[in-house]
C-alpha cells in the first residue's frame, strides 16, 4: 500500500529528504538566474563519497521529524509544539531524538544546524499538502500551497516561486505567483499546483520546491514517479520462487539464475523490520521491530530502475513497512549486500534485505522484502522487482561471494517437519509450548506470569519422530518485549524420554534479544531433547522463548 496522507486531517505530513551536498542556487534551472536562492537538495555526483552508515542513518529521523512538524504547522489554530530536546540525548543508552546530533552538528551532513532547523521551524515556513509520495506518470501531481507565517507583521507584495525538477537535474515545471500579502497565521491556502507527470521518464525522483523570492524562506519535498503500467516481462532464464526446494537446487546446478523471495527464513536469522527508525534504543525499549534504515549504493546496477539516494526515504515505505530482513552472520563476511539494513547500535547485527550469491554453478539474488504481491497498487515494489530482474538478465550480474547448498538449506528450508511433539512444564494461556518451534519469531512460549506464578526451573521437552543426530541448538529470545530472557540453562537428551543422563550442554546465555547458538561437545544420537531454563536475566519467575531450533548433523 502506498503511503497515503489526508490533506484535510493532516495526520501525516509532507517530508523532505535533502542530500549531503547543497545546491548553490544558480537560477538557470528555475527561471530565476538574477535572484539569490537558499540551498536545496542535490544529487550525489560521481566521485563524491558514497553513503556512510554513521551519516545516512539520520535521513529517516530527519524526514519523519520534518513530517511531524509540518503537520502541526499546517493545522488551523496551531499554537506551538514541544520537543524533548534539540540534540540527541547521550544518556540512558543514547537516544537519537534530536534534530542535531549530540555535538550540535546538523545531521546527515545537510549543513549547519541552525539553517536546517529553521527550514521547517522558522518564522515563515512554506508548506505543501499533497496526497502521496509515490505516483505514476499517467497521473497529475496535485498539491495545495500554504505558508505558516508567524513573524511580527504580514508580508506585503511578495512573490512565491514553485518548481518541480528532476532530483539534481533538469526542470519539469515552474511558475511564480504574485501575492499582495502573506497574512499572519497558517490557515490560508495560497493556491493549487497541478503538474501532469506524463512527460516524466519514469522511474524518476522529483523535487517539489517552494520559495518566497528574495528571502531565506524555502522548503522542498521528494516524490517518486513510476511507469503507468507495472512492468510485466520477466527473463526466461531466471527462476522466481519463494521456496528453496529441489527444483531450485537443480536450476542452480545447471548454472542458471534464481530470484528467491523466501517465504521461510530460519528463525535465528529472520529479523522483523519496519519503515520507522528505532525509538530511543533497544537497550531501554527492547522488542521493537525497528532498525536505522537502509544503506545501499545508488549507482549499483541492480538498483538502476529504482531511483534512490542510498538511504531510507519515503519510496521505501511500501517495501519496509511490516517487513522482514535477514541476519547475514551465516554468509561470507566479504559479501556486500545490495540493500543493507543498519541495526541498532546495541545489537549491531549484520543485516540485509537484498543480496547476491553464487551457489554451485548458478547465481542467486535473495530479496526478503515483498516484491511479489499486489504490484499494480505498489509501484515502488514493482520497480524494485523489475530492476533486480533486469540486472540478473544482464552481463553485470556477477556475484563474488559463494555459499554451499547446505548453507542455503539451513537458511531457507523449514526443519521442524520431523518433530513429533513439544511440551512444557507450564504455559501461560495463549502462549503454548508449540510456539517455540513454529518457525515464527513473533510468537512465544511463555510460562505463567499471572496469579500463582511457578518458579524456575522451567523446561521444554521436544520429541522427534525418530532417532536423530544432534550437534546443538539455536535459541532465540522473545522479540517483542524485554522480559522472560533465559540466563542459566542446561540441555539433556534421551533415547526413550525417561533416562536423561548428564547434560550435554550447560552455561549462561547472554542478555538481550540476539539469537544464540549452543554447541554440544560432540554429536549425540537421541529421540528426545530437554531444554531447561534454570534462571532468568531479571527478577521475574517466568520464562519466554521465541524459537528453539535443533541443529542436526
Amino acid at each position: 500500500m502506498q503511503r497515503q496522507r489526508d490533506a484535510e486531517s493532516d495526520d501525516k505530513a509532507e517530508t523532505s529528504a535533502e542530500d549531503e551536498e547543497a545546491l548553490d542556487g544558480e537560477g538557470g534551472e528555475t527561471g530565476c538566474a538574477d535572484e539569490t536562492q537558499p540551498s536545496g537538495p542535490q544529487r550525489r555526483q560521481a566521485g563524491q563519497p558514497q553513503p556512510e552508515p554513521e551519516r545516512e542513518v539520520y535521513r529517516i529521523y530527519t524526514a519523519e521529524f520534518d513530517q511531524e512538524i509540518e503537520a502541526a504547522e499546517r493545522t488551523p489554530g496551531f499554537g506551538g509544539f514541544q520537543l524533548l530536546d534539540l540534540q540527541d540525548f547521550p544518556g540512558q543508552g543514547s537516544a537519537l531524538v534530536g534534530v542535531a546530533d549530540a555535538l550540535w552538528d546538523g545531521k546527515n551532513g545537510y549543513g549547519p544546524f541552525p539553517e536546517i532547523f529553521s527550514r521547517v521551524n522558522g518564522e515563515t515556513v512554506p508548506l505543501l499538502r499533497f496526497e502521496k509520495y509515490v505516483w505514476r506518470n499517467s497521473e497529475t501531481f496535485r498539491a495545495k500551497v500554504q505558508i505558516a507565517h508567524f513573524g511580527t507583521e504580514p508580508l506585503k507584495d511578495q512573490r512565491v516561486e514553485w518548481t518541480v525538477t528532476v532530483w539534481g537535474g533538469k526542470p519539469v515545471a515552474s511558475d511564480i505567483w504574485n501575492l499582495d500579502e502573506i497574512q499572519l497565521g497558517n490557515a490560508a491556502i495560497l493556491g493549487d499546483l497541478e503538474v501532469p507527470l506524463s512527460g516524466v521518464q519514469a522511474p524518476e525522483h522529483l523535487v517539489v520546491s517552494l520559495w518566497v523570492v528574495n528571502t531565506n524562506f524555502r522548503n522542498w519535498w521528494d516524490i517518486w514517479v513510476y511507469p503507468a503500467e507495472t512492468p510485466k516481462g520477466e527473463p526466461k532464464d531466471v527462476l522466481i520462487t519463494d521456496v528453496f526446494d529441489k527444483k531450485t537446487e537443480n536450476v542452480l546446478e545447471k548454472g542458471r539464475s534464481v530470484l528467491l523471495l523466501p517465504e521461510y527464513i530460519a528463525p535465528a536469522q529472520c529479523v522483523p523490520s519496519a519503515f520507522e527508525p528505532v525509538f530511543w534504543d533497544m537497550q531501554w525499549f527492547a522488542g521493537q521491530r525497528r532498525q536505522l534504515g537502509v544503506l545501499c549504493d545508488p549507482k549499483n546496477p541492480a538498483l538502476a530502475q529504482f531511483p534512490n539516494e542510498g538511504c531510507t526515504n519515503w519510496q521505501w515505505w511500501e517495501l519496509l513497512n511490516k517487513s522482514r530482513v535477514m541476519n547475514l552472520s551465516m554468509l561470507p563476511q566479504d559479501m556486500e549486500p545490495i540493500v543493507r539494513v543498519i541495526d541498532d547500535w546495541n545489537t549491531n547485527r549484520p543485516l540485509g534485505a537484498v543480496f547476491e550469491l553464487r551457489a554451485g554453478k548458478g547465481r542467486l539474488v535473495v530479496c526478503t522484502l515483498d516484491i511479489d504481491k499486489d504490484l499494480d497498487n505498489r509501484p515502488a515494489a514493482a520497480a524494485l522487482r523489475h530492476s533486480l530482474l533486469a540486472y540478473m538478465e544482464g552481463e553485470q550480474f556477477n556475484p563474488k561471494a559463494e555459499v554451499t547448498v547446505n548453507t542455503l538449506h539451513d537458511l531457507f528450508v523449514k526443519k521442524d517437519s520431523d518433530i513429533k511433539s513439544v511440551k512444557a512444564d507450564s504455559e501461560e494461556r495463549g502462549y503454548p509450548a508449540k510456539n517455540a518451534l513454529d518457525g515464527n519469531p513473533q510468537t512465544v512460549w511463555h510460562t505463567p506470569y499471572q496469579g500463582n506464578v511457578p518458579k524456575f526451573p522451567h523446561e521444554l521437552r521436544i520429541q522427534f519422530a525418530g532417532m536423530v543426530e544432534l550437534k546443538g541448538l539455536r535459541y532465540l529470545p522473545r522479540q517483542d518485549v524485554a522480559n522472560g530472557f533465559v540466563a542459566d540453562y542446561e540441555i539433556c537428551v534421551s533415547k526413550n524420554g525417561k533416562d536423561w543422563g548428564r547434560p550435554v550442554a550447560s552455561g549462561t546465555l547472554a542478555p538481550g534479544q540476539t539469537a544464540q547458538e549452543i554447541r554440544f561437545g560432540k554429536t549425540v544420537r537421541a529421540q528426545w531433547l530437554r531444554f531447561v531454563a534454570k534462571s532468568g536475566q531479571g527478577k521475574d519467575d517466568f520464562a519466554a522463548v521465541a524459537e528453539i531450533e535443533p541443529i542436526k548433523k
